[in-house]
């Protein structure tokens, strides 16, 4: 299962709409909005050091992840074999 910290109003709102789309199984860790800095709750999190939101982990199989472009990438290809996604070889890709 995916486990999402999410941080109000950021690029997490992007892997939640996706994990609903291909209907992965998740689970939401809401954290507050520092308005300085990261938050220490998400500061916390194994893995996460630096604070980033959005920040995944896998409990399946250990991995952890930030930026959401990166987290999409897995998700679609180790959750949903590629669906939604063209690989780089692709002669489509540049469409």
């Amino acid at each position: 299962m995916i486990v999402i910290h999410h941080l109000g109003i950021s690029q997490a709102e992007r892997i939640i709409w996706l994990c609903e789309e291909l209907s992965t199984p998740y689970e939401i860790v809401n954290h507050t909005r520092d308005p300085v800095t990261s938050p220490e709750s998400l500061k916390s999190v194994p893995g996460n050091g630096l604070g980033k939101s959005p920040f995944v982990h896998d409990t399946e199989t250990g991995v952890n992840l930030s930026e959401s472009l990166a987290i999409s990438d897995y998700i679609i290809y180790k959750y949903a074999g590629g669906k939604l996604a063209l690989r780089a070889n692709d002669p489509h890709f540049a469409d």
